[in-house]
């Protein structure tokens, strides 16, 4: 696979409201040029930016700091959302993300983000 290929995917997620709940798509999107995140675009009109890392290790534990958190649960993976305007409760099909993962995995191998970032561009970048 191209490491230029960006990895999108098509999912539903289920939004968990008080007993009932809501489909909405969402596309999941992997850029190597960007290669520890994973965005969350949501038919919705929110993006949500993910820590690669977060999502891959929430596929087998709880985990999460700050505004999110992730519970994996049989083949559901739980998703906590939290912003200043309230707080989602989401659930996906865990072996559909794993799938995703796997897939940014061929792209570029965790433990070699690094090799992608040019960090002299990003320090310019940055700085005035």
């Amino acid at each position: 696979m191209n490491a230029s290929v960006h990895i999108i995917e098509v999912t539903e997620f289920h939004l968990l409201l008080d007993g009932d709940s809501r489909v909405i798509t969402a596309r999941l999107h992997y850029d190597p040029a960007d290669p520890y995140v994973i965005t969350v675009h949501f038919d919705t009109g929110v993006t949500w930016v993910l820590g690669r890392d977060l999502l891959a290790d929430g596929l087998h534990m709880e985990i999460g700091d700050g505004d999110v958190h992730l519970r994996p649960e049989g083949d559901q993976l739980f998703l906590t959302l939290r912003s200043p305007s309230g707080e989602a409760l989401l659930a996906a099909s865990r072996s559909a993300i794993a799938g995703f993962m796997a897939d940014t995995e061929r792209v570029v191998p965790r433990g070699t983000e690094h090799l992608r970032v040019d960090l002299d561009k990003e320090l310019a970048r940055l700085l005035p």
